[in-house]
């Protein structure tokens, strides 16, 4: 709404507060609010003003001048006030998955007994890895069995085992499933979906003793005990770890919780994924077609002209072969004379290019030769767009077709032969210098529409 205040109101405010700020209120631009003041006679503080008035050094204000311009008045109109700002309404928080609701029931918990037993198959084979690898009798050529990469030190691989038995059970108990990557990553399969974890122990720095040895590392890694279960996720990675009160065997159900949104994201993500790929499929086919339509366009408006051109020239050879029968006169037609003139006829006629169009006949039979193996292709499945070039200005998709057989010369070569009405293909004829045939670019849409038959094999 606007708002109205007297001169000297406006006056106030203006050297009260910066104009940008004051503006704001009204709604106004600066230069909006400026203007306004200058409307009405009303002094406004000059570029700077308040930066120099932050140090002291400010120019002293002038008065409001007592005479306003008699068609305003003293009553000053300015801009609607600007509206607060809308607070968006809260939003629905989605629906919890039920089985992260699951997870917190008290039943639902996840315990590690004390006489708990490795019965994995995957970790038991892991088990049977580090045993080989122990050996002292090792080699690294050897085929190690299937298992799982975990980065813990030897004191703490009875603890990892403990707790991944646990996991596992109770992911397989829940309908999950648990392999084995080609490079030792534990994969778990929740709700359909890929997930990897990684378990790890974490290493701290302790100096080294000072030595003389200039290669010798200033710092040495030393475990902790302290256990990290990582969950990668879509350009993001969740990690759970061991704390004072609360260890990583107490987390199993918010690992599992975190497994199932991570499954969810897995899903989301590829949902949006194929969402973009469908919008961009869209406007690929918007695309295609559009050129498509140009393509066609450009090539109706060429053919018109080549049309065009072509019934010109008819027309000044016919006149010209009437002129040269005026000049002629009479003659007889066994005479070398009468048979140039008798074939000039025949050449006139033959090059005026509203003859088909004025004898059109119901079918016209066109041939289309191919390889012999396209040419079954063609005749069961039909002909495919993909014509001469795919460019802007490149003809449309069409399929060459003569009213004669032209058969190839290299290789093993049939005709694809379609009955169709000349009226259909008529629009598509090429004109071009041999004239004992005719050619036809017609659209792969108007020929698939009739039957299609191969012409007998050579012998």
């Amino acid at each position: 709404m606007s708002i109205a205040l007297t001169r000297k109101a406006l006056y106030d405010r203006v050297w009260a507060e910066p104009m940008q700020k004051l503006a704001k209120a009204f709604g106004l631009s600066d230069v909006a609010l400026a203007k306004t003041c200058r409307r009405y006679n009303i002094p406004v503080p000059p570029r700077g003003h308040w930066a120099k008035k932050q140090a002291g050094r400010a120019a002293p204000q002038p008065p409001l001048p007592t005479e306003a311009p008699k068609r305003l008045g003293d009553k000053v109109i300015v801009g609607a006030m600007a509206a607060p700002p809308v607070k968006p309404s809260p939003s629905l928080a989605p629906p919890v998955h039920p089985l992260i609701t699951a997870e917190d029931d008290p039943a639902a918990a996840i315990e590690i007994p004390e006489d708990l037993r490795i019965r994995h198959p995957l970790l038991q084979s892991t088990k049977e890895a580090w045993r080989i690898q122990n050996s002292p009798t090792y080699r690294w050529d050897v085929r190690l069995p299937e298992h799982f990469s975990i980065d813990v030190a030897k004191a703490s691989r009875t603890r990892a085992l403990r707790l991944l038995q646990a996991l596992f059970t109770a992911l397989e108990q829940r309908g999950h499933g648990i392999a084995c990557s080609e490079k030792h990553a534990i994969l778990v399969k929740v709700l359909d979906e890929t997930c990897e974890i990684a378990l790890r122990e974490r290493l701290r720095q302790t100096r080294t003793p000072p030595s003389k040895d200039p290669y010798r590392r200033p710092y040495d890694l030393t475990p902790t005990g302290e256990f990290e279960l990582r969950i990668e996720q879509p350009f993001r990675r969740i990690t759970l770890r061991d704390r004072a009160q609360w260890p990583l065997e107490q987390q199993l159900n918010r690992v599992v919780v975190q497994l199932i949104q991570t499954a969810l994201a897995h899903k989301a993500r590829r949902a949006e994924q194929e969402r973009a790929r469908a919008e961009q499929a869209k406007r690929d086919r918007r695309l295609a077609l559009a050129k498509q339509r140009a393509r066609e366009e450009r090539a109706r408006a060429k053919r018109f002209l080549r049309l065009a051109a072509a019934s010109t020239r008819s027309k000044r050879l016919a006149a010209f072969a009437a002129e040269l029968r005026d000049a002629v006169g009479s003659v007889d037609e066994q005479t070398e004379l009468g048979r140039w003139l008798c074939w000039i006829d025949r050449y006139v006629a033959e090059a005026d290019p509203l003859t088909p169009f004025r004898s059109r006949r119901a079918t016209l039979t066109l041939y289309h030769c191919a390889a012999s193996d396209d040419a079954d292709r063609l005749v069961r499945d039909g002909f495919r767009d993909g014509g001469f070039g795919y460019s802007d200005d490149a003809d449309p998709a069409y399929v060459e077709f003569a009213n004669v057989p032209l058969v190839g010369t290299y290789g093993n070569t049939r005709c694809v032969i379609v009955a169709v009405p000349e009226d259909d293909v008529l629009p598509y004829e090429i004109r071009h210098a041999d004239k004992s045939y005719r050619r036809f670019r017609v659209p792969t849409d108007v020929v698939n529409r009739v039957e299609r038959r191969l012409d007998e094999p050579r012998p």
